[in-house]
């Protein structure tokens, strides 16, 4: 149940539909985010913990290995560190991306980024997409 301070979000927000270029621009930030994500973990001094495997592993998840028309702009940007991520992560951006653009719908001088990542943690595509990526996860052995 929402408080009465956070801001209702309409139902419509998540139907935006985002433009060839756009989809891109979405898709060369996701990988940029979860190439730097792994690469700090990776340099992080408690990198070998249980919890930042896992991290390391749902990351390595997300990776592609297949190109399609959305990776032009990393193939074309990539100088090695940049990642071409799968569509169910492409897809969790371009959720955070819609409420984003919802939040600064109008002049605001801040952003309330705690209701927004309240907002899409709650959204089914959310759960949906990251399971998906979870499913594939190598399991741990005991």
């Amino acid at each position: 149940m929402k408080s009465s301070n956070e801001k209702q979000i309409p139902d419509n927000v998540f139907a935006r539909e985002f433009t060839v270029k756009e989809k891109r621009i979405i898709c060369y930030l996701s990988g940029y985010v979860l190439g730097t994500l792994s690469r700090r973990i990776r340099k992080s001094v408690h990198w070998n913990t249980s919890i930042n495997q896992d991290y390391l592993k749902i990351l390595d998840a997300g990776k592609s290995t297949e190109h399609h028309e959305d990776h032009d702009l990393v193939a074309l940007k990539d100088r090695g560190g940049l990642w071409k991520v799968r569509t169910e992560f492409q897809k969790i951006f371009s959720l955070a991306e819609c409420l984003f653009v919802a939040q600064c719908d109008g002049f605001v001088r801040t952003i309330d980024t705690k209701d927004m990542v309240n907002n899409l943690m709650i959204h089914p595509d959310l759960f949906s997409c990251y399971s998906t990526v979870c499913c594939e996860v190598p399991k741990k052995s005991n």
